[in-house]
């Protein structure tokens, strides 16, 4: 896997875009939950 600091910007925007799909569900369901 390659360190964040080592990808380039395109590369980064699309993890952090990733990241964020994942998260937002996660955490929504996570309240339900509660």
């Amino acid at each position: 896997e390659i360190p964040t600091f080592l990808k380039t910007g395109s590369d980064y925007q699309r993890e952090q875009k990733l990241a964020a799909k994942q998260n937002q569900p996660l955490h929504s369901s996570r309240e339900k939950q509660e």
